[in-house]
């Protein structure tokens, strides 16, 4: 029995040692990868700001941008060397994210063509809750941004608010997934009919609120995968290299012959076409 014991102990031990070590390591490997993920998805969304003027492009170049400021907060909190720099830092990221979550959902109700719901009452309807969260933050100075969940630890979780603000820390967490499946089911609803260019763009922003869901109930409930990296983070920081590929995609004139194929395929009347000297 002794003998049991102690190779039991020993087994503990190198399981702790082993957990540990990774968890180290995978901090300092994913750390710059933020800071990457940063640059490339602002530079993404200041091409589609200035080059292309949509709807659709405006808010996907400040969601864009939103997702960039958020990795660069990620990034020095990350690498933070004291609880002071750490504090600031997880304050800046805590405050971009309140208005990330709202440019997502805009961003999707554009995509969804549903832009008369974007006024100044859906605005306040929309970001009441943001708006309130972040008054809470900038009068409650200094919230550790370490997540403790099941005896594991994860640094910079938005997770932490709910450990800070009790109830009304729970309804943002609870408004933020409310978000996630209302873009979904938006998603869903026009997946069906849409051509093949823009129900590859569809799939794909499914998939991306879908993920980011997913990463962070796993984040709430313990069970991050990345720890203690943010999964939620790495969400987004995988999401900004697609949006890098999507913004080549469009500079390469990729979408004009589908654009014009949906559009002609559509047409319910017969057309003439002129050139530039007026023959047929």
């Amino acid at each position: 029995k002794s003998i049991l014991f102690i190779d039991s102990v020993k087994s503990l031990d190198t399981y702790i040692f082993q957990e540990v070590w990774i968890m180290q390591n995978l901090q300092q490997i994913l750390t710059p990868f933020f800071l990457i993920a940063a640059l490339i998805v602002t530079s993404a969304g200041i091409i589609l700001l200035v080059r292309y003027q949509t709807p659709v492009t405006r808010w996907g170049g400040m969601l864009m941008l939103a997702i960039g400021f958020d990795m660069l907060s990620y990034f020095l909190v990350l690498i933070s060397s004291t609880s002071k720099t750490s504090q600031i830092s997880f304050l800046f990221l805590v405050i971009n994210y309140l208005f990330l979550v709202v440019i997502w959902l805009f961003f999707i109700l554009s995509f969804c063509r549903l832009t008369r719901w974007i006024n100044g009452y859906t605005t306040v309807l929309i970001g009441i809750i943001p708006m309130v969260m972040g008054v809470l933050v900038l009068i409650h100075p200094g919230i550790d941004p370490v997540w403790i969940s099941a005896g594991r630890k994860t640094i910079g979780s938005l997770m932490v608010l709910t450990r800070e603000f009790g109830w009304f820390g729970n309804l943002f967490i609870a408004y933020t997934f409310g978000v996630g499946f209302l873009s979904a089911l938006l998603l869903l609803q026009i997946l069906p009919n849409t051509n093949s260019y823009f129900r590859g763009l569809t799939f794909f922003l499914l998939i991306g609120s879908l993920g980011i869901v997913f990463l962070g109930l796993l984040e709430a409930a313990g069970k991050n995968p990345f720890m203690p990296v943010a999964s939620l983070q790495i969400a987004y920081a995988l999401s900004s290299i697609l949006a890098l590929l999507f913004v080549i995609r469009i500079r390469a004139g990729g979408s004009a012959p589908i654009i014009r194929g949906s559009v002609l395929e559509h047409l319910q009347d017969g057309i003439l076409v002129l050139d530039s000297y007026d023959n047929v």
